[in-house]
C-alpha cells in the first residue's frame, strides 16, 4: 500500500473522531441529555476513548476555575500598575 494512502486514512480516522466530538452540544447540558450523547469510541488495538459525566463536569469546572483566575490575575496586575 502506498505510504500516502496510509497517512490519509490515518488522518481521516482521527479527524472523524475530532469532528464528531466537536459537534456534541456540551454547553449547559444536564445529566439526562449527556447520557443520550455518544461520548465514546472503541479504537481497535488501543482501547476505548470515552468521557463520562463525572469526567466532563471535572473538566468544565477546571476550565471555569482557570479562566476566572486568569481574569482575576490580570485585574490584580492592572490595579498594581
Amino acid at each position: 500500500m502506498p505510504e500516502k494512502v496510509v497517512q490519509d486514512t490515518y488522518k481521516a480516522y482521527w479527524k472523524f473522531i475530532k469532528e464528531t466530538i466537536e459537534k456534541l452540544p456540551l454547553k449547559d447540558v444536564d445529566e439526562s441529555m449527556f447520557n443520550t450523547l455518544r461520548t465514546n469510541f472503541n479504537l481497535p488495538y488501543i482501547g476505548k476513548l470515552y468521557c463520562n459525566l463525572e469526567c466532563w463536569k471535572g473538566a468544565t469546572n477546571k476550565d471555569k476555575y482557570y479562566k476566572e483566575n486568569i481574569k482575576n490575575g490580570l485585574k490584580h496586575k492592572e490595579d498594581n500598575s
